[in-house]
């Protein structure tokens, strides 16, 4: 009985609890972390806009805006393809509504960067950017077979409210053109191309913007801007 008792007294000594299951241990499942913004979406294109070709390959996206600044409205999107770090010699150029459309295809064969650009509506060309290969009309045929009977006459320019001032000396500022200029009209800017090592040297052309037509072909027609500084121009 004492021995019964004793074992009754003895404490009891909890058993270790057994680790659970590996099988029955809940994982925390990481929160996916919320991906980062991606900035602005890019502009869409628009249905009016150019294709604007022989671009140089220094052109920028700056300066294809500025060339095109005297058109009307606003340009929405402007997209210059590279390869290997350099543009491929074209752009499009979108625009919020139909009539800048036409006016930057006035400035077709102006000169941009020392380079004759070539101005069309977009939706003359290819997706690839190429010119559409479909047949000219038969009077689009006759006027450009004439043409070539015309030995030394070169076809007339389309009208601009922008002129190209070529032959320029270096020492030309912007208002001195404009001096020169005024008096034909209301202007709406003068470019001078100068160099980037030295933004005060003309390269030796500039564009003058009329807001006019009208007003830029008096200025063409004039004997009075034949010559600038010395040197005969190049209008």
């Amino acid at each position: 009985m004492a021995k019964k008792k004793a074992a009754e007294d003895r404490p009891v000594v909890a058993a270790a609890e057994e680790p659970a299951d590996a099988s029955t241990v809940v994982k925390k499942t990481k929160k996916s972390k919320p991906k980062d913004d991606e900035g602005p979406a890019k502009p869409k294109r628009s249905k009016w806009g150019v294709w604007v070709g022989n671009l140089s390959y220094t052109t920028t996206k700056d300066d294809i805006a500025e060339f095109l600044k005297p058109c009307k409205g606003t340009i929405s999107r402007i997209n210059l393809p590279r390869k290997a770090g350099k543009t491929r010699g074209f752009a499009y150029v979108d625009f919020d509504s139909a009539e800048p459309v036409s006016l930057a295809v006035a400035h077709s064969e102006q000169m941009l960067n020392g380079r004759p650009v070539l101005i069309k509506d977009a939706s003359d060309f290819l997706k690839t950017g190429k010119p559409s290969r479909a047949a000219p009309a038969p009077a689009v045929e006759a006027a450009a077979e004439a043409d070539k009977k015309k030995k030394g006459k070169r076809a007339k320019p389309v009208p601009s409210p922008s002129l190209f001032v070529g032959n320029l000396g270096f020492e030309v500022k912007k208002n001195d053109l404009r001096a020169i200029f005024r008096p034909f009209g209301e202007l709406v800017g003068v470019r001078v191309a100068t160099f980037e090592d030295n933004p005060e040297k003309c390269k030796g052309f500039a564009y003058v913007d009329f807001k006019y037509t009208v007003d830029a072909t008096k200025a063409l027609r004039s004997s009075d801007v034949s010559e600038i500084g010395g040197r005969r121009t190049r209008i």
